[in-house]
């Protein structure tokens, strides 16, 4: 497998002549005439640099030494396993590649030939410790299935203890969901790094497998190479039938010796080369090749959902939705790529409109406060406010800017000047006083310029500013009268009560009405109403 090799000189094959017995994998077996030569370095092996949690770039192949016993050369002719071509029938069955980074240049086309060789399986490097994502994985998971070939993953491990084993299973769970990949996705535990070398490395493993459960991740099987030094403490975790062993010779033969022992011996699975290569791209470099005994690689179940929710992902019939999508009544957004539910601020391409997503996914309406700014969404569409708008649920006109943000203040609209409350952002009209200047702001909210006439009084407004200059007493006469009720004088409407024109807001025959303050008109259109901090319109 395409990660770090696992060295020390007591794990190292140690072979004789035929029919001499050697110590592999920690039993004891004889060897045939005829069998095959191992490789002393019978351990997983390539190159792959990879970053680790702590964001170091680690070469993984330089931190391997080959020890070799002089007399090996006793019994071959070449110190290094045979590079073949993946289909050659000299050799064992390929069923399955696995893939990480650095053979992120394999493409479609690549899977496609693959698959016309025999390979029906690819095992894609997810995660690595408590930190690294493959940045290759989606890809390459994309690629393998557009192939028609099925796909599994793999973590490499670095955890020894209960503790390390449920955070890098955390970790993985969050990868898997990041990558969209269903909870029947087949998982394997690449147990080689020389970090595992513990004796709770049995806890460790049972409480990474704890943590995928949790998660909804419960298709588990281990990887680990034949000279681990805990194989069998974690085989027992998941069974030899649910084990993908590693194991090099130097010549795999079809229907050889180790082929034949592993499989009887119950395994699931056998990665036996290191060395193969795509015949039409030899250049490319070498690829794991490995052979199913069980089905555990090749019935490798789908790795998606086939409907409805998974992580941050919803499915139908099998793919991963994109785009605005309806769900029990509320509007997603999903990305058009990787199909991951969207949340916040979110352009909506083809409808050409802004939009609100909750933290749950859900399409927000109406005033919405997003770090601390407030917006206005159409109740209907979802879609961003922007300028004036009327905000029912409160009676005010508010102002939006170009990037649907509330306005305060003194704000230019067009060729008008308006005021907008400095807390609540309501438009005002009337009178206000600010640091000891009057200005006026007509029915519409237009601040008013040069001689205006209001409530019959006449004023002088400065031109430039709208600061009252001048203002000379109201001309309106009111007689008293000594009954109640409407009168008109005028052109204004007044309303009596015991004889005396009314003031402010007035409850009467079940409506409401505002009346000027001064003068006792009664007020139309929209109206601030000071004591209340609100606008009404009459």
């Amino acid at each position: 497998m395409t990660k770090k090799r696992v060295q020390s000189t007591n794990r190292h094959t140690k072979l004789a002549v035929s029919l001499m017995t050697f110590l592999s994998a920690g039993c004891l077996m004889t060897i045939p005439a005829n069998a095959e030569t191992v490789q002393p370095n019978a351990v997983p092996s390539g190159r792959d640099v990879e970053i680790d949690s702590q964001g170091k770039v680690t070469d993984f192949a330089k931190e391997y030494t080959e020890v070799k016993a002089p007399f090996l050369n006793l019994m071959r002719s070449s110190d290094t396993c045979d590079v073949f071509g993946i289909g050659d029938g000299r050799y064992t069955h390929g069923d399955a590649i696995d893939v990480a980074s650095y053979q992120s240049g394999l493409t479609l086309n690549d899977y496609k030939q693959l698959k016309a060789k025999g390979i029906k399986t690819v095992i894609v490097k997810v995660s690595q410790g408590r930190g690294y994502l493959n940045p290759a994985a989606s890809n390459q998971i994309r690629n393998a299935i557009q192939a028609g070939l099925k796909v599994a993953v793999y973590h490499y491990a670095t955890f020894n203890n209960s503790g390390s084993g449920w955070n890098e299973g955390n970790h993985m769970a969050d990868c898997l969901r990041k990558l969209g990949l269903g909870p029947n996705t087949l998982i394997f535990a690449d147990m080689e790094d020389r970090a595992t070398l513990n004796n709770q490395v049995k806890n460790g493993l049972n409480s990474f497998w704890r943590t995928l459960n949790n998660a909804g991740y419960r298709n588990h099987a281990v990887y680990v190479y034949a000279g681990y030094k805990y194989r069998d403490a974690v085989v027992s975790t998941v069974g030899k039938s649910r084990t993908w062993l590693a194991q090099y010779p130097f010549t795999p033969s079809r229907g050889g010796y180790y082929e034949r022992q592993w499989r009887n011996q119950g395994y699931g699975a056998w990665q036996f080369a290191s060395t193969s290569r795509m015949p039409w791209k030899w250049w490319f470099g070498n690829l794991d090749l490995s052979t199913d005994f069980n089905g555990l690689l090749t019935n490798a179940p789908s790795t998606s959902v086939s409907n409805g929710w998974f992580g941050n992902r919803y499915y139908v019939n099998g793919n991963a939705v994109t785009g605005q999508r309806q769900i029990n009544g509320k509007w997603y957004l999903f990305d058009k790529n990787t199909g991951a539910m969207k949340n916040g601020l979110q352009w909506v391409a083809d409808q050409k409109k802004t939009c609100y997503y909750a933290s749950n996914g859900q399409m927000q309406y109406g005033q919405q406060c997003i770090n601390g700014k407030w917006y206005l969404f159409d109740k209907n569409t979802g879609a961003m406010k922007t300028g004036l708008q009327w905000v029912a649920d409160q009676n005010k006109t508010c102002y939006y800017a170009s990037n649907g943000q509330m306005q305060y203040g003194s704000q230019k609209i067009g060729n008008y000047y308006c005021y907008f409350d400095p807390s609540t952002g309501s438009m005002h009209h009337g009178w206000l006083t600010l640091n000891g200047k009057k200005y006026y702001y007509d029915k519409n909210g237009h601040k008013v310029f040069g001689e205006q006439t209001i409530d019959g009084s006449k004023c002088l407004f400065d031109k430039n500013t709208g600061e009252l200059k001048s203002q000379s007493k109201p001309n309106v006469i009111v007689k008293p009268v000594a009954s109640s009720g409407w009168k008109t004088v005028n052109g204004k409407t007044f309303y009596y009560s015991k004889g005396k024109a009314v003031t402010g807001q007035q409850h009467i025959g079940g409506k409401w009405y505002l009346f000027d303050k001064n003068t006792g008109a009664m007020k139309t259109g929209f109206q601030w109403i000071s004591d209340q901090r609100k606008t009404c319109y009459y």
